[in-house]
């Protein structure tokens, strides 16, 4: 007993160690790069490839106690083996990809599936993990009898950048393309037949731009292009298609316009580099509106425009009254330029000639607000009632009503919107208007806006996340981070997040972080801008304060030059950051729940877990947090900790094993593979209830049970082969090692090898392991094809296929245990007994998982009801017109404006 409560809780310090190695793995990968075009367009991109990341530092993470365990005990044992290390690979490959896998698919609701993304991924990762252990039965059972010789574990350790260079190839879509090319040029996808069966509808050349924009159409709704391409709707489809070209079209421009305002902004400040972000309440009071150009679909009757407030109104506080004028073209027939070009590019006189007033308004800002939306109401041709392809709203005047006065503001950069309908139900994409911008340093906090736009469209509620991520700047140093989600309702084009920039002081040089938007629902990110269509990325450069600002703090110039280099070198931020996470890291050590004030509230449960392991966290405060170095420090000396760790478990277990008269290949297959794997079945648990798929459940149980023969073999595997390769048959070698010169005869004679000490039981583990993990795979593969995903799904089905999984594992552990314990004295009624019975009730269970799935459906997904929320969308803005401004209901004749008589005549 006293063994097995010593060898828990060698686990439970193994556990919280490798929660800090993991968190210094997460750390190192994801760092990102960023990389300035010559347009100075930024890209930016992670460091590390998610696959190769997860095949060699997330997969040693989560196998490190396995893997350290089998270096260490062919060390501690003079470079001959034991049954552990290896007993206990196996043990954790099986334990992983049965038994946590399996209480993936049941703790899924099941409303709710998920399902493999990265099957290509999946397949090579499946695929090297059965060879990779048919592989180590072969070289210790028929190629080299009880022997591994040097190159055959040079074979091992190689696999596994044979792996990940496979793997990443699978994941960029290498052997997909591979795989066409060499099948032929009939292999066509079925979005290249769509493609071309579009192609012939519309009778339209081979022309980049009809192609561009059938591709657009086709990745956003490839169901509602089929449905027109098999109905012949051809001036239907014709019409999505130039809809994507004028898109494409109008955005051209609108980049050319905010390209132009930007160095219209760079002029003004005296400076050529990224756009400058104006902070709140800081210059020049000015009146404004958000952005050059918005887009609206054709089915809402009503625009929401954001005025922004700028500069610093300290001096004139009072609400803010506006008034705007609606214009549009006066000869809707004839084929021009887009007003957006014409706006950003014309005269002023020239843009008023060609439009016409068709309506105007007011609207007011109360004394604390900084932005408005105000509703605007679709214009209408007085001749046909069709809408504007597009209109223009001017920003006219502004003033403040302060004691009874009426003091005029500056109109600010933008103080025309084009408005661009576009047709029906498209969602258009969120973007941001600007890859990178500035803050000036300052040596106060600046509170700043950044405004996320969706364009081309806005039928339906979009949705995305936002959350600063840290480059060189420091958060709670040079700013505060920021999280949260992002809501458009149908019609709202502009939203914003407000991030505060922290001090600067003196002796610190220019830093960076990024505002990085992702999960967006309802739509999808632009494509064309950093970050791609995953996710949306905006650098935000903070600069230093200047000489001036900083030599009042310094004594002399050259203090500020020698503290800016020391800020350049070491970044002392990230220095101090490190120190406070290193206090923290103490406190929740001592502290029950991490802090005196939890510590209150905390239950008698909690108490007993904080009183077991606050030993293991005040033995392991040597680790130093992730911030330093980029978390190769917390990683290196996490390592350290858990090889000490595993030397001490091999031990105990060795002992634990004796007291119950239980082989090591016994002890290693059930109670340190358990032990070991135990922070794996939770991370796993964890990831599949959060992730919206699969592959964070089973592609890393797949690659890292490969990765645990590669490394976990491999690596002492090649050690001790090598060590015997130069001692040669020593006298205690031949001493030991008598039994296998006499099966080898003349072929071993005069050298030595690595000697595997029960290795026909541990062919025969492994063995059982490819047959249980076929059959676990071939479940996977019946739960996908039937009800979509391989984990969730109908009630009955993730109990049965759970069930199945873990049966599978007591057959692989009742059978290797059997063959380890009785196969030698074992009469042949009892070997066909053992093997008939379990392979008997694993079949049985296994054909009633997949009658269940052949009769399952999936769940039910209710999608969100869209004409709801336009409805609430709509009633919402008549109030909110009532209320902000005075713009004059639709007229029968004229759909928005003040005068009825408004013609291209009189111009307005």
């Amino acid at each position: 007993c006293l063994y097995g409560a010593g060898l828990i809780y060698m686990f439970v310090g193994v556990s919280i160690v490798a929660d800090m190695f993991m968190a210094a793995i997460e750390e190192i990968t994801s760092r990102r790069k960023q990389v300035v075009k010559a347009d100075g367009s930024v890209v930016t991109s992670k460091v590390w490839n998610a696959t190769v990341a997860n095949l060699t530092l997330m997969a040693l993470g989560s196998s490190a106690p396995e893997i350290m365990l089998s270096i260490i005990e062919i060390i501690r044992q003079d470079f001959f083996t034991g049954e552990l290390g290896a007993a206990t690979i196996v043990g954790s490959a099986s334990f992983n990809l049965l038994v946590i896998v399996g209480l993936c698919m049941v703790v899924i609701p099941s409303t709710e599936i998920r399902k493999m993304q990265e099957m290509d991924v999946f397949v090579v990762t499946v695929v090297f993990m059965i060879m990779a252990y048919l592989w180590i039965a072969y070289i210790v059972t028929i190629e080299s009898p009880n022997v591994v010789e040097l190159w055959e574990a040079l074979v091992t350790l190689a696999g596994l950048p044979v792996l990940v260079y496979i793997s990443y190839l699978a994941d960029t879509g290498v052997i997909r393309r591979l795989g066409k090319r060499l099948r032929g040029s009939t292999a066509v996808s079925e979005e290249d037949q769509l493609e071309e069966q579009a192609m012939d509808l519309l009778k339209a050349d081979d022309e980049n731009s009809v192609r561009t924009a059938l591709r657009t159409a086709i990745a956003e709704d490839s169901h509602g292009v089929k449905a027109m391409v098999a109905k012949s709707l051809r001036d239907k489809l014709q019409a999505v298609v130039d809809a994507n070209i004028a898109a494409r079209q109008s955005r051209a421009a609108r980049r050319l316009a905010v390209k132009r305002l930007s160095k219209a902004a760079k002029k003004e400040a005296e400076s050529d580099t990224v756009p400058q972000l104006a902070p709140i309440g800081v210059g020049r009071p000015t009146v404004g509106f958000a952005c050059v150009q918005q887009s609206l679909s054709n089915e809402l009757s009503v625009k929401h425009i954001s005025v922004l407030r700028s500069g610093d109104f300290s001096e004139q506080r009072g609400d803010l009254k506006g008034r705007y004028t609606v214009r549009a073209r006066k000869d809707r027939r004839a084929t021009q330029t887009s007003l957006l070009t014409s706006v950003y590019s014309s005269e002023a006189d020239s843009v008023q000639a060609m439009t016409m007033v068709i309506a105007n308004g007011e609207f007011s800002l109360l004394d604390d607000e900084r932005v408005k939306e105000i509703a605007i109401a679709v214009p209408r041709s007085s001749s046909n009632g069709g809408l504007f392809e597009e209109f223009i709203v001017n920003l006219d005047s502004a003033e403040v009503v302060m004691d009874e006065e009426v003091y005029p503001v500056d109109l600010g950069p933008i103080t025309s919107t084009v408005v661009t309908v576009v047709p029906e139900n498209r969602r258009g994409v969120l973007c941001l208007p600007y890859d990178q911008v500035l803050v000036r340093g300052a040596s106060e906090p600046q509170s700043v806006q950044c405004m996320v736009e969706r364009l081309d469209g806005c039928s339906g509620t979009a949705r995305c996340s936002y959350r600063t991520l840290r480059l060189s700047a420091v958060p709670g140093f040079d700013y505060e981070e920021a999280e949260g989600a992002l809501e458009f309702p149908p019609g709202v084009t502009e939203r914003f997040v407000d991030l505060t920039i922290l001090p600067k002081r003196a002796n610190e040089i220019s830093d960076h972080f990024t505002l990085l938007l992702e999960d967006a629902e309802g739509t999808h990110f632009d494509p064309n801008s950093d970050g791609g269509e995953s996710s949306q990325v905006l650098t935000i450069k903070i600069g230093a304060l200047s000489s001036v600002t900083a030599l009042r703090s310094e004594s002399s110039l050259s203090a500020v030059l020698n503290s800016n280099w020391w800020d350049s070198k070491f970044n002392c931020d990230e220095v101090r950051l490190g120190q406070v996470a290193w206090r923290d890291q103490l406190m929740e050590a001592i502290f029950c729940n991490g802090s005196r004030e939890a510590q209150s509230e905390a239950e008698w449960g909690e108490w007993i877990f904080h009183v077991l392991t606050m030993p293991w966290k005040l033995f392991f405060m040597l680790i130093p947090p992730t911030i330093f170095c980029r978390g190769w420090v917390c990683f290196t000396m996490s390592l350290t900790y858990i090889a000490l760790l595993t030397a001490v478990i091999g031990e105990m277990a060795e002992l634990f094993g004796c007291v119950l008269d239980l082989p090591d290949l016994v002890t290693g297959i059930t109670f340190v593979a358990l032990g070991t794997s135990m922070p794996d079945l939770f991370a796993s648990r964890t990831a599949a209830m959060q992730d919206p798929t699969s592959d964070a459940a089973i592609v890393n149980v797949t690659g890292s049970n490969s990765v645990n023969v590669f490394l976990g073999l491999g690596i002492p595997w090649t050690i001790g082969a090598a060590v015997w390769a130069i001692r040669g048959p020593t006298e205690e070698w031949t001493r030991k090692n008598q039994w296998v010169l006499d099966q080898a005869g003349p072929s071993m004679r005069g050298r030595a090898g690595l000697v595997i000490n029960g290795a026909k039981e541990f062919s025969f583990g492994v063995m059982v392991f490819v047959s249980t993990a076929a059959v676990a795979i071939a479940i996977m593969m019946v739960r996908r094809r039937r009800v979509g995903g391989e984990l969730g799904g109908p009630l009955l089905l993730k109990v049965v296929s759970g069930f199945t999984m873990f049966l599978l594992w007591l057959a692989y552990v009742a059978l290797a245990s059997w063959n380890a314990i009785r196969s030698d004295i074992a009469d042949e009624m009892e070997m066909i007994g053992m093997f008939l019975g379990v392979s008997v009730v694993v079949l049985i269970f296994f054909m009633l998982t997949v009658a269940i799935a052949m009769i399952s459906k999936g769940p039910i997904h209710v999608e969100e009801d869209e004409g709801e929320e336009e409805e609430e969308y709509r009633s919402s803005t008549k109030t909110s017109m009532a209320r902000d401004g005075t713009m004059s209901p639709p007229d029968p004749t004229v759909s928005v404006g003040i005068s009825p008589e408004v013609s291209p005549a009189n111009g307005g």
